[in-house]
């Protein structure tokens, strides 16, 4: 990733804190030293604690609680000793497991307690990027619903991110759900041409799992007024997940087509190459969930695997094709017209969509229909009716 992408996932996720989030509710927790991002479930607040180093988030709606703490390296000897130490503190009876997780020791636990009533959670504790600090999340809800809530508490914890540079990785709980393994090789024909590239099996099982976990989440706003709010985390959560497990097959289908598109147009190679991948994505096979009551998203290893998808997967795998070049990018979705498009950082004409609180417009492309970036049809041209997602 470009540190210019670095610089506009900084920037726009101080924009999700003040612009997307104004609703109701900030459904983002960031550490004022940036030691910790946290990007928990829409309509939690945070309790004030009077210790700079504790955060409390209650949920407005759900019986979750999250913990979050910054203790001090010098303090323990490891990130369980840490767990084991706070949770014993609680009086709570738990299991933990270690493993990596972006290359640092983690740990993970499962939990019952007793408080004012009996409480079941998970916790995670990982160090921070300058190994100064270890970071100790906890969420928890009663234990008589807490099936019910399982899926939001861990959603919650694998929204943390502790390095910018991994922003866009498997998240802690997810790796340690399905470590990466079973790498193969994978063959991708676009305009003729073969371009070579490997990926891991265990990537398909993964990503449908946070789809699924995220979008148990979802269906818990259907009915809130923050439910565009829990839409824009459903999707961006994903594509922090989903981004990490394709982006050397995206890094490496964009190495392989840049020189063409340069040889096609030196003065716009990148609108030549833009245009390449969509009409490419404009040819996959079409397809819904057949149960409605699953999220018919098709994650991005699937839809480089050949499997089936929608609007909503397209545009998101050309956001990160326009990543990998560099570019910025937008998903843009639309309730009332159930479809979903892309926009992006691109140097053409036509139909451009403004970013909100910006002055920056990207080009519209559609995903579904064959037609050049900048061209949509007319039924989708109302602006008001769509909603940016910012993919970092």
């Amino acid at each position: 990733m470009t540190s210019k992408s670095m610089k506009f996932i900084k920037k726009l996720t101080i924009a999700i804190l003040f612009l997307f989030s104004t609703n109701l509710y900030s459904q983002t927790y960031l550490n004022n030293e940036f030691i910790y991002f946290l990007d928990e479930p829409a309509g939690f607040e945070s309790v004030e604690t009077g210790d700079e180093r504790s955060s409390v988030l209650e949920s407005t709606f759900l019986p979750v609680t999250i913990i979050s703490k910054i203790i001090d390296n010098t303090k323990f000897n490891n990130e369980t000793e840490i767990c084991k130490t706070n949770l014993a503190k609680l009086g709570a009876e738990y299991y933990t497991d270690t493993y990596k997780w972006n290359g640092k020791d983690s740990v993970i636990a499962n939990f019952n307690m007793t408080l004012d009533q009996k409480y079941t959670g998970w916790a995670v504790c990982t160090p921070s990027k300058d190994d100064k600090y270890y970071i100790l999340i906890l969420a928890y809800a009663p234990s008589e619903n807490s099936d019910v809530y399982e899926k939001v508490m861990l959603s919650a914890l694998n929204g943390l991110c502790v390095d910018w540079d991994f922003y866009c990785t498997p998240g802690i709980v997810a790796t340690y759900a399905y470590p990466q393994e079973d790498e193969v090789d994978l063959l991708i024909d676009i305009d003729d041409n073969q371009i070579k590239t490997k990926m891991y099996l265990s990537d398909l099982d993964a990503s449908k799992f946070v789809v699924d976990l995220e979008y148990n989440v979802l269906r818990l706003y259907a009915k809130r007024v923050d439910v565009q709010v829990a839409w824009e985390r459903y999707y961006r959560n994903i594509y922090r997940d989903n981004f990490g497990r394709v982006c050397t097959a995206v890094e490496d289908i964009v190495k392989e087509l840049y020189p063409i598109a340069e040889k096609e147009n030196f003065s716009n190679p990148d609108l030549v190459l833009a245009q390449k991948l969509l009409s490419w994505i404009q040819t996959f096979e079409y397809k819904r969930a057949a149960n409605t009551s699953d999220s018919d998203f098709t994650t991005l290893p699937a839809v480089l695997y050949g499997e089936g998808n929608d609007c909503d997967s397209r545009s998101m795998l050309m956001c990160a094709f326009l990543r990998v070049m560099g570019k910025d990018a937008v998903l843009l979705i639309s309730p009332e017209f159930s479809h979903a498009m892309v926009a992006g950082e691109l140097n053409g004409f036509g139909q451009k969509y403004k970013i909100p609180g910006t002055e920056l417009e990207f080009l519209m492309g559609e995903t579904t229909a064959k037609v050049n970036w900048g061209t949509i049809a007319k039924d989708f041209a109302d602006r008001s009716k769509w909603f940016p997602v910012i993919i970092p």
